[in-house]
């Protein structure tokens, strides 16, 4: 299933330079032009690969999470917690010391 990409023009550089609102020159929009056309021609090369026969994945390692399981009966109170302060119709808060000098 080959499929010939179209080369990207130099108007098309120029439109899409003005949907990233940069300026370029003439020089660094033929470099662009270049570059891009190289980058869709190697997709293009891994577009032919086969992969019918691979299974996707959602992550290319092991993902294994590092916490323990939520259980509510050890889970402790945070108003057991040192430093917090709870004034009578406000909400509790933590009081820490300042951190960055002036």
């Amino acid at each position: 299933m080959t499929r010939e990409h179209k080369q990207l023009s130099k108007k098309d550089i120029e439109y899409l330079a003005g949907l990233v609102k940069i300026n370029l020159s003439e020089s660094e929009i033929s470099k662009l032009q270049l570059q891009l056309n190289d980058i869709l021609t190697y997709v293009e090369k891994l577009n032919e690969i086969t992969t019918d026969t691979i299974q996707g994945t959602s992550h290319t390692v092991t993902f294994d999470t590092v916490l323990g399981a939520d259980d509510p009966k050890k889970a402790q109170c945070i108003k057991d917690l040192k430093g917090l302060h709870i004034t009578p119709g406000k909400k509790a808060y933590f009081s820490v010391s300042k951190m960055l000098a002036p």
